[in-house]
């Protein structure tokens, strides 16, 4: 089965002609915690905007979507925006409001045309335009939806890429922490000999102290729970979906494997082990902003 995991990026436009409307919706999404839509055309209504929110959230799980609604009156002529009707409505009430007001200056008749405009918009008609709208819509958010699946198989790659990384550092750190335990313990068995002297001393002794010293800065088992956590990791960026929210495990997954690479930090002081650190958590940052994008 093809891995669905997708990212929060995604753009989706759909169009719909009548033999009176034309209806285009265009659909972008950005990466967001939780979920958020802006809807802009439909705003005078709040039915039709609440059904076409209904429609994106059991859709996605997360983002920040801002949607760009459009209907065109194909029976107007190209750069006519206002009813002729509502032009003559709005200029009455001008005129009888200037003469209520004693106003003896005439008002430009191109703030009538202007007041229809707006006048025309409000009185948009949901309850005509709201089934075109609706499949227009569900369109749109198909072609973000394939939108978001591309960008993340993108993402995945590099996840996959930079996680093989990650567990080719751990597997020098492991080879590397041994050696430098083994010498860690002779350096200090020798150092404590050259102390003592001649003087009489179990021998047993000073290697239990040595190692019980040693082992202070033992990561073994940050190895371990590392390997275990890139197991789960590959489990989720290899195999199909099974929720919409595998980016917030994913997440979580990050937040453990840095505790850990932390943890291995503090304990280590031989300096190449050091500069392991460093590039582990560099290239755990980078998948960090990746695995941030996905839904």
């Amino acid at each position: 089965m093809e891995n669905n995991v997708a990212s929060m990026t995604g753009y989706g436009r759909a169009e719909l002609k009548t033999q009176t409307h034309r209806y285009t919706i265009e659909t972008k999404s950005v990466n967001s915690r939780f979920i958020e839509i802006k809807i802009q055309g439909v705003k005078s209504d709040l039915g039709l905007e609440f059904e076409m929110e209904k429609q994106i959230k059991k859709k996605f799980m997360r983002g920040k979507f801002d949607v760009s609604v459009r209907v065109e009156d194909l029976g107007k002529k190209a750069g006519q925006f206002f009813d002729p009707v509502v032009v003559e409505k709005v200029w009455k009430e001008i005129e009888k409001i200037r003469k209520q007001l004693h106003i003896d200056a005439q008002i430009p008749l191109q703030t009538a045309f202007s007041m229809a405009s707006q006048a025309t918009h409000a009185q948009f008609d949901g309850s005509v335009h709201a089934p075109f709208l609706l499949e227009v819509l569900q369109q749109s958010l198909e072609n973000v939806e394939q939108s978001r699946i591309r960008e993340g198989k993108v993402m995945i790659k590099d996840i996959r890429k930079r996680s093989k990384e990650l567990e080719k550092y751990v597997g020098i750190l492991q080879k590397q922490s041994r050696i430098s335990m083994k010498e860690k313990i002779e350096q200090g068995q020798k150092r404590i000999s050259e102390m003592m002297g001649e003087h009489l001393i179990d021998p047993h002794r000073v290697y239990q102290e040595v190692v019980v010293h040693a082992e202070r800065s033992d990561v073994s088992e940050e190895i371990t729970r590392l390997k275990s956590h890139f197991v789960r990791l590959t489990q989720l960026v290899q195999l199909p979906s099974q929720t919409k929210s595998v980016g917030r495990e994913l997440d979580f997954m990050v937040q453990e494997i840095h505790r850990e690479i932390n943890t291995v930090g503090s304990k280590v002081h031989d300096s190449e082990l050091n500069q392991l650190v460093v590039q582990m958590k560099m290239e755990l940052e980078k998948i960090r902003e990746q695995i941030q994008n996905l839904e």
